[in-house]
């Protein structure tokens, strides 16, 4: 999956750069736009998810690092929050690569 994602990553970027491009005849800028719009969509589902498995391990971090049972059962119910957005996230870009 990580190829992949890589693969989308540089087209999106290299269609941001085409479309950057004055000179590009309007029916093929017409056809770019389109492209674009519907990975940037997904680009920024997965911009989402990474944010929030940045938020899991950073917090996962903070609990093992802590000793008090209040912050210890507080960070325990943010990571299980996290966790529940971060599968709803994973489930709505799965609905997008693969409706």
């Amino acid at each position: 999956m990580f190829n992949q994602w890589k693969e989308l990553r540089e087209r999106y970027d290299e269609l941001s750069v085409r479309l950057a491009n004055s000179n590009l005849e309007s029916s093929k800028r017409h056809a770019l736009q389109k492209e674009h719009s519907q990975l940037s969509i997904i680009v920024s589902k997965r911009k989402e998810i990474e944010a929030i498995e940045a938020s899991v391990h950073e917090t996962r971090e903070l609990l093992e690092a802590n000793s008090d049972g209040d912050m210890v059962q507080l960070y325990q119910e943010e990571i299980a929050s996290l966790e529940q957005e971060l599968k709803n996230k994973k489930d709505e870009l799965d609905e997008l690569l693969f409706p």
